[in-house]
């Protein structure tokens, strides 16, 4: 453990090689258990130093993954967004929509339910975003409809043979097919969208592949 040129940083890493210390003694008495206790607290004590002695730096990015659509549970958006702002973060990334469905009042994906009720989670976002100085760059899942995709669509898909063949001919029903056209222009439609429709800093693709080497081997 070398010193740093950061008067915190450095106070934590004495902490650090006491607690080193301490692995060995305990582990000299074949007291392993405690050993390993100290020797994780040493460990978590040299990850914070090097955290506190890392400066920030003019421009970078500090982003956070939300995979809820409607932010931390209980909180809504304005509260998550100010919690993320008052930690030093200064942009956010919000799974907002799927293969399959969107948080907000799309024309080109099914729309979840709960927008009706909850309102459009991309407008609320958004605004508090620009209320805390965040930048949002909306999470876009492709392709992948999960296991939550409704049963009608996800029917319609496979009538349609919009979804992953696998080897053995069976059907993946929980993906639609990167090669299919119209899927094709679903996944653009859908992202094209977002950037038409609202003032968001960036869109973020995730999945943009196929899940695996067992497909798709469809015609």
């Amino acid at each position: 453990l070398r010193q740093l040129n950061h008067e915190e940083g450095n106070r934590l890493l004495v902490q650090a090689r006491s607690c080193l210390d301490g692995a060995q003694n305990f582990r000299s008495q074949r007291r392993y258990g405690d050993a390993l206790a100290k020797a994780e607290e040493a460990l978590a004590l040299t990850r914070r130093a090097y955290v506190v002695s890392s400066p920030s730096r003019s421009g970078e990015l500090r982003g956070v993954w939300i995979h809820s659509a409607y932010g931390i549970a209980d909180w809504g958006w304005d509260k998550t967004v100010k919690v993320l702002a008052d930690q030093g973060f200064n942009a956010i990334f919000p799974n907002m929509l799927w293969g399959y469905v969107a948080d907000y009042p799309s024309e080109v994906l099914p729309v979840h339910p709960q927008v009706a009720t909850a309102g459009d989670q991309i407008q609320l976002c958004l605004d508090a975003c620009r209320k805390y100085g965040l930048e949002m760059h909306v999470w876009k899942v492709n392709w992948n409809m999960s296991s939550k995709a409704p049963k009608a669509f996800v029917e319609r898909m496979v009538r349609e043979g919009r979804v992953l063949k696998l080897f053995s001919g069976e059907v993946q029903d929980s993906w639609l097919c990167p090669s299919h056209p119209e899927n094709q222009e679903l996944e653009v439609a859908s992202m094209v969208e977002l950037v038409r429709m609202y003032k968001v800093d960036g869109v973020h693709f995730d999945y943009i592949r196929y899940p695996d080497g067992n497909s798709c081997f469809c015609d």
